[in-house]
């Protein structure tokens, strides 16, 4: 696959930009769907893109789950409540490098619905 420099920035500035949803009111799924809308004709940048939406569609998710977890437990699960952004950021930070120097990174489970959905 040949991946030009564009792509691999488009590519990285969609994990980054997921990333966005901590500092600012906009979710972190719309700029990587903003992105994936733009280049979907690239199959790399298509494939970041998309799993930076689905990846930070289940860390929501994971927020709430934990944020359930912790009032049904009188607030003992939000000992965990740092761990799911702190997770998201760090896989967010990796992945971001990896997909700038042109390799298919994966995120866990958002990586292969992404994968099938691009049809890599």
């Amino acid at each position: 696959m040949n991946i030009s420099n564009e792509d691999r920035t488009l590519a990285m500035l969609a994990h980054v930009l997921s990333l966005l949803g901590y500092v600012t009111v906009v979710g972190g799924w719309l700029p990587p769907l903003l992105i994936y809308f733009m280049k979907r004709d690239s199959q790399f940048v298509a494939f970041h893109a998309l799993q930076a939406v689905y990846f930070t569609l289940l860390v929501v998710v994971a927020t709430l789950a934990v944020a359930f977890i912790g009032l049904m437990t009188c607030g003992l699960g939000f000992v965990f409540a740092p761990v799911v952004p702190l997770v998201h950021i760090i896989l967010g930070i990796l992945t971001a490098i990896k997909a700038n120097s042109g390799e298919l990174a994966e995120y866990p489970l958002a990586g292969g619905w992404a994968r099938n959905s691009v049809g890599l």
